[in-house]
């Protein structure tokens, strides 16, 4: 008898813990979880704005790297050019013609005859010598000696004296004479004979320049008039106006 009310108490006691459980289950879903659910919301939201803070705080310490400013660019300077400086052209030096004096004739003198010279290449180095040495050297003999002209006016001069003057004259033409370029270059020689007067103060009157003898060019005939034109005026004549005849040679050496 007592095996089935020890069953019947047991299955009392375990209908009334299943029910009791069941309860007890009961009441614990029935209790506001939705609270807790707020309060892990709350907590989940702090530790975000927390975990923001905390990021923008990280942002605030970091520093910003300095700006390094670009190193101005200098242009070189541009390199002028120094403008070529035109030099002027020289003018031509035009060298002045010798006045010409026209003076009276002097009255006609008796014509006295010169003596005879022996010794006439002593007697003119001898007053080269003593007058201008540096001057005056050795020309090129001509085939004929200087003269006065056949027309010319009695002169006052010695023998002597017009033999060193008509020497002097006619060295100083000698060492002014320029061969002309195409008579060179043909190799053309010859003598030009030239007849002019050289008045008191040693000019020559141009009217009176003119060949005597042609030495058979053109170009020879007046580059002998033109140098005796140039090396004008000439040494005063000792008595005064004088008309000579001066051989001019032209040589290739």
């Amino acid at each position: 008898m007592i095996a089935p009310y020890k069953r019947v108490i047991a299955a009392v006691l375990s209908t009334t813990l299943l029910h009791a459980s069941i309860f007890y289950t009961l009441n614990e879903v029935k209790q506001p979880k939705v609270i807790k659910n707020k309060t892990i919301e709350i907590e989940l939201m702090q530790e975000v704005k927390e975990e923001k803070k905390e990021i923008v705080k990280e942002k605030k310490v970091e520093k910003p790297k300095p700006i390094v400013k670009p190193k101005p660019v200098i242009k070189p300077k541009p390199v002028i050019k120094p403008k070529p400086v035109i030099k002027p052209k020289p003018k031509p030096t035009v060298k002045p013609k010798p006045i010409i004096k026209s003076e009276p004739k002097p009255k006609p003198i008796a014509k006295t005859q010169p003596k005879p010279i022996e010794k006439k290449e002593e007697i003119v180095e001898e007053v080269t010598q003593k007058e201008e040495p540096k001057e005056i050297t050795e020309p090129t003999k001509p085939s004929q000696e200087a003269t006065l002209s056949e027309d010319a006016e009695d002169s006052t001069m010695s023998a002597d004296e017009l033999e060193i003057y008509l020497y002097k004259v006619r060295v100083k033409i000698e060492q002014n004479l320029r061969y002309p370029p195409l008579a060179r270059r043909l190799k053309i020689q010859g003598e030009s004979v030239v007849k002019f007067n050289i008045l008191e103060d040693g000019s020559v009157e141009g009217s009176t320049i003119s060949t005597h003898t042609s030495s058979g060019n053109s170009s020879l005939d007046r580059q002998a008039i033109n140098t005796i034109v140039q090396v004008s005026p000439f040494l005063a004549p000792p008595k005064g106006k004088i008309s000579i005849i001066v051989p001019v040679a032209f040589n290739l050496k």
